[in-house]
């Protein structure tokens, strides 16, 4: 069964299966201490992503399936980038995997919002961890800025050109 669920991309459960069952039917049959992998894959079947997340770096262990997970959704749906709005989960009693997290965040900083992950690390989290996440980060975010910059300095020159032209074309009429 595992096997099978795993061999079966979250987005390509059968037909039939959606049209017998409901994804919370599916889930809420699920044993609640069992099957966490199959939990998850219902769970982002769900857009529940932030459980999904927990379930496989805090239930199963395995920060590289939180990772390939967050590949499949972020290309699943990386024209509509979310805004980073998302509902705090903290499952009781779980201790936070800071080296994964900070690794995770290394590896993966173009697909993260800076903003709520540095919202969501403990406060006692140290800037030189943080380092090889913020650098690109604020590379990036600062190559932007310039872009724009430079976006807005043509489009203003390009307006008073054409402000320009349309007085040259009314000082013509009115000779």
């Amino acid at each position: 069964y595992l096997e099978l669920m795993l061999a079966m991309n979250e987005n390509a459960i059968s037909g039939n299966l959606q049209n017998e069952m409901d994804t919370m039917v599916l889930l809420k049959r699920l044993p609640q201490d069992a099957l966490y992998e199959e939990r998850a894959l219902l769970l982002g079947k769900m857009n529940q992503h932030e459980l999904a997340l927990s379930l496989y770096v805090h239930k199963l262990h395995v920060p590289e399936l939180a990772l390939s997970y967050c590949d499949r959704v972020y290309e699943s749906m990386h024209q509509h980038l979310s805004d980073g709005d998302t509902d705090e989960f903290n499952e009781g009693g779980s201790t936070i995997m800071l080296d994964e997290v900070l690794d995770l965040l290394s590896r993966r900083w173009d697909r993260i919002n800076g903003a709520q992950a540095l919202k969501l690390l403990p406060r006692e989290t140290k800037l030189q961890d943080l380092l090889s996440f913020l650098g690109p980060l604020l590379r990036k975010s600062s190559e932007m800025y310039r872009n724009y910059s430079v976006i807005k300095s043509l489009r203003q020159s390009e307006n008073l050109q054409v402000k320009d032209e349309l007085y040259s074309q009314r000082k013509s009429v009115v000779k």
